[in-house]
């Protein structure tokens, strides 16, 4: 698990342990909802341990910081 700033905003990467080598499919997990890692890292460490890579991009900061156009560009 390793956490990013990118343009500003918090993203945080779950990578599977053990011998990965090749290809991974890979789950970008892009909520927009406001809610953060707390919410979901159950998932994201389940989904780790079976082999899948999580991407998990912070797109807003709060209720009321819906930028939908924001969020679209971070995410592209």
């Amino acid at each position: 698990y390793e956490t990013f700033k990118v343009n500003g905003r918090t993203i945080d990467v779950f990578l599977p342990t053990g011998n990965t080598t090749g290809r991974l499919p890979v789950v970008i997990y892009g909520h927009g909802q406001a809610l953060g890692l707390s919410s979901y890292r159950l998932t994201f460490e389940h989904l780790a341990r079976k082999g899948v890579a999580v991407i998990f991009p912070q797109y807003d900061t709060g209720f009321f910081d819906q930028d939908w156009r924001r969020m679209a560009d971070d995410f592209n």
